[in-house]
């Protein structure tokens, strides 16, 4: 099964020079915990999430009107829409991420799949359950982690 049918297509994105009270007001009213971040070509060149605005913004006491910039996070993991499910889980797991900006064959933002959308579908859920486990285990600490060695094929969805 491919990303791009399972992936939440409905994506919102801001662009660096936006706000972060921009972001939050997304975040708020579309209920979500993450924003891609694009160039004026629609490509991620970022994520900012609600940790990072809660801890690196206003934790800190920096204004709501600083720019996305400042608290995105950079080099940002991406998958082509026509990967498989097992790609997506893969990546999520090694790199303990939840939520995936996914691209079109231009490396356009097209989508974004989180746990949740891995969760929710039938054909995903063993390996969001085993993602999770993967994500939420402390760095570096692969001693418990019997997937630590897999490749994307071993997920095979």
């Amino acid at each position: 099964m491919k990303i791009k049918e399972i992936m939440t297509r409905k994506v919102f994105y801001l662009g660096k020079h936006n706000t972060v009270i921009d972001a939050i007001k997304i975040m708020g009213s579309e209920d979500i915990g993450a924003v891609p971040i694009t160039d004026e070509s629609q490509k991620v060149i970022g994520i900012v999430t609600d940790r990072d605005l809660i801890i690196r913004c206003l934790y800190e006491g920096k204004s709501t009107d600083s720019p996305l910039g400042d608290y995105m996070s950079e080099n940002v993991m991406t998958i082509q829409e026509d990967e498989s499910i097992g790609s997506v889980v893969s990546l999520m797991s090694d790199k303990q991420i939840k939520r995936v900006p996914i691209t079109n064959n231009d490396g356009v933002l097209s989508g974004i799949v989180s746990l949740g959308d891995l969760a929710t579908h039938t054909a995903s859920q063993a390996k969001s359950s085993e993602a999770l486990r993967n994500i939420s285990m402390p760095p570096n600490d692969f001693s418990s982690n019997p997937n630590h060695d897999n490749k994307v094929e071993d997920f095979p969805l």
